[in-house]
């Protein structure tokens, strides 16, 4: 969990607006539990990666404002989707002078197919954590550098006394193997022969 995001909602959010305690920890628990996926949503619906976090503020601060309003056993991520969807265009029109953004018909089109994938999110984290750990180690050393330590491929290559093509072609070896390898786990779990 982004624990800044959360705190963030905590200091905004008068003690009035607070629930009771109970309701804070299902409310806690349940955040907590969705806020990778509602990550992923939001982050689907913006051009511009680095405002993704500041929606999330803004979502974490409704969400907790608005959960006495959350009917308990009924979906709490499709909930929170929603509510970050209209965070999302709150957004876009606020700074709509400012930047280029997706026209609402569009957005709303973007949100009706990131749902399905919002909602099978375990599923496939769960496939990409039991694929990665098939890799060979020298291709999720490079994986693990890549996308998790940040560095470029330029740098591995000047790290490793390696070309950079070569490194670029080895990555691509390496997604190659992920995606097979996630699709065969997602095709099991339906039922379908790979």
């Amino acid at each position: 969990m982004n624990t800044a995001i959360w705190r963030a909602a905590q200091e905004i959010v008068q003690p009035d607006d607070m629930p009771p305690e109970s309701a804070n920890d299902d409310f806690l628990r349940q955040f907590v539990s969705i806020e990778p996926r509602l990550h992923s949503y939001v982050r689907s619906l913006v051009i511009h990666r680095e405002d993704t976090e500041d929606i999330l503020q803004e979502v974490a601060i409704v969400l907790w404002r608005k959960h006495s309003e959350f009917a308990p056993g009924s979906n709490f991520t499709a909930w929170a989707c929603r509510v970050a969807y209209h965070e999302v265009l709150h957004y876009q029109r606020r700074h709509e002078r400012s930047r280029i953004e997706f026209n609402e018909e569009l957005l709303r089109q973007i949100a009706a197919d990131a749902e399905p994938l919002i909602a099978d999110y375990d599923v496939r984290e769960n496939a990409l954590a039991s694929c990665l750990g098939k890799l060979p180690e020298d291709d999720l050393g490079l994986v693990r550098q890549r996308h998790w330590q940040g560095i470029s491929g330029r740098d591995l290559a000047r790290q490793l006394g390696r070309s950079e093509s070569s490194i670029s072609r080895a990555l691509a070896r390496a997604y190659t193997r992920l995606l097979a390898c996630i699709d065969r786990h997602l095709k099991a779990r339906e039922g379908i022969p790979a």
